[in-house]
């Protein structure tokens, strides 16, 4: 069953066209094409027309879970809604098996004169249910929905959250094959989000649905999905998803290293080659773990969270005076900082045979963005380098958004003062 393939893109691509008189035109001329000629709309951009999504292609089997990501315009509900049959691509072919539960639009479907309770059975309906099988699930979707006060109003009168409430609760109550999620789900309060993602983990864990998860949550994103697709301008971007992820964050940390002298970030990326190629092999790096405080292992951190580094190493021979170094760097190889066991107040190490070492950063304290985590063993001197690795990397995001955020890697743990009040981003509280 889980490899039934349930949804199929071959090469979808959609345009749109900037101006209304224009697009227009450019739709009647399209029509009587393909009326008169069978041709479709061609592959070249006309006038003030742009790319939503273009050349997409993947596959989605019963049982798994993607997640649609990239910023505000990159195509994620186009590419959603052409999957779900409400927009026709230009180009390409999409293939969908089975029941399918959507929820794309705020209150899509929803007749504003009927109440919450003729709306069940009206969008229950148009998903494919049976008046018998609506009769049976009701009591369960008014309760899941968590409205039933309301649930005899007309949904002119909901708010958004009570939209998304009721139209979330019928789209699982389908037993869909498939079920499609825009990021409607952000409206809802934070009590409903959780019943949400728990009860999406659950269809998950059946085996027996797909979904397709567009979300801004990162964190929502990488627990509830197997892969990721990363768009941006209509351009579908696949690969791991913790790259992805981390793209989508800081869509590249060194972007934001572009202003640096080019002679000094080539003088830092050096010393880190150099060091990598002095290594002797003397020590072994078995094994590196990143972890939280607790010691679970991790990839993803927030700013504010304390990081672990666990590092089992063997020893060649007995080697004294040895030092321990950790660096951070980006993508690109720019060293951000780099950190010596002899800078901390440690004394100088004795390694023989296997060992364990730890680094403890308190806080991460870096920006949004995925960080190379480089570990190293010398002598004093820094001369004789007896291993290197820049085989480990982790993520960092952050929970609020910060415009500004996209300048230097660092996030200062600081406060502002003004008129006898202390500021931070995490309260106000007045000073003693």
């Amino acid at each position: 069953m889980g490899e039934e393939v349930l949804v199929s893109v071959e090469n979808i691509s959609k345009k749109f066209c900037l101006d209304l008189k224009k697009s227009l035109w450019y739709g009647i001329r399209d029509i009587v094409a393909e009326a008169l000629v069978s041709k479709k709309a061609g592959a070249e951009l006309r006038h003030k027309e742009f790319w939503a999504v273009e050349n997409a292609s993947f596959e989605l089997r019963r049982g798994e879970t993607l997640g649609l990501i990239g910023p505000n315009g990159a195509g994620k509900t186009t590419l959603l809604k052409m999957i779900n049959g409400l927009l026709k691509p230009d180009n390409g072919k999409i293939t969908v098996r089975g029941r399918v539960g959507a929820l794309i639009q705020l209150g899509a479907g929803f007749h504003p004169l009927l109440t919450g309770r003729e709306n069940i059975y009206i969008s229950g309906a148009i998903l494919g249910m049976s008046k018998r099988e609506i009769d049976r699930k009701l009591d369960d979707i008014i309760e899941f929905s968590g409205i039933e006060e309301f649930i005899d109003a007309p949904v002119r009168n909901y708010s958004s959250g009570m939209f998304v409430r009721l139209g979330f609760s019928v789209a699982v109550h389908v037993d869909p094959d498939l079920l499609l999620i825009d990021e409607v789900l952000a409206v809802g309060d934070a009590e409903f989000r959780s019943r949400s993602m728990e009860r999406m983990w659950k269809l998950v864990s059946s085996g027996k649905t797909a979904i397709i998860f567009v979300s801004h949550n990162m964190i929502a994103v990488d627990g509830i999905c197997d892969r990721v697709i990363l768009l941006g301008r209509g351009v579908v971007k696949q690969g791991r998803k913790s790259e992805l992820i981390a793209r989508y964050y800081g869509d590249d940390v060194s972007s934001r290293f572009q202003s640096i002298d080019p002679v000094f970030r080539e003088q830092l990326i050096s010393q880190s080659r150099i060091m990598q190629e002095k290594q002797s092999g003397e020590i072994e790096i078995l094994s590196v773990q990143i972890t939280d405080e607790e010691g679970q292992e991790k990839e993803i951190f927030h700013s504010s969270e304390r990081l672990r580094v666990r590092v089992n190493y063997l020893a060649k021979r007995r080697l004294d005076k040895v030092i321990s170094s950790v660096s951070i760097q980006d993508p690109s190889g720019l060293v951000l900082c780099v950190e010596r066991s002899n800078f901390h107040g440690a004394p100088y190490f004795t390694f023989e045979e296997d060992g364990v070492i730890e680094i403890q950063f308190d806080t991460v304290q870096l920006k949004a963005g995925q960080y190379i985590l480089g570990l190293a063993f010398h002598d004093p001197s820094c001369h004789g380098v007896y291993c290197m690795t820049l085989d480990n990397t982790f993520r960092v995001v952050e929970d609020m958004p910060n415009p500004a955020g996209k300048e230097g890697f660092f996030k200062p743990n600081l406060r502002w003062v003004f008129g006898g009040c202390t500021y931070s981003d995490k309260k106000k509280a007045h000073l003693p």
